[in-house]
């Protein structure tokens, strides 16, 4: 029995829409904007359950209570990475916020 030869082209693109999505690591913009909103994201987009939430060094004053984000509402994230967060606090290691 001869094989077409679009079955094999036809399976991988099927194997290929099956894969899971990789997500991407957005952000956190240096406001006090819930996290659910545009606002408190680099790019204006809120972190899925497909994606890491990311402090960096666009967050500059982490230690401060009144400069952390309330959450908002439910919100599902694939996880969260502080890396490199800017300000003094940070280099003294007496960070509050996180």
């Amino acid at each position: 029995m001869k094989t077409s030869p679009l079955i094999v082209p036809l399976l991988g693109s099927i194997a290929l829409l099956l894969a899971p999505a990789q997500g991407i690591e957005i952000a956190k913009l240096q406001n006090t904007t819930a996290l659910n909103l545009v606002g408190a994201w680099n790019g204006g987009v809120v972190p899925t359950s497909a994606d890491v939430m990311l402090w960096n060094n666009l967050y500059t004053t982490p230690g401060l209570a009144t400069s952390l984000s309330q959450l908002g509402a439910d919100l599902s994230v694939l996880g969260l990475k502080v890396t490199n967060v800017g300000g003094a606090l940070n280099a003294a290691n007496t960070m509050v916020g996180f």
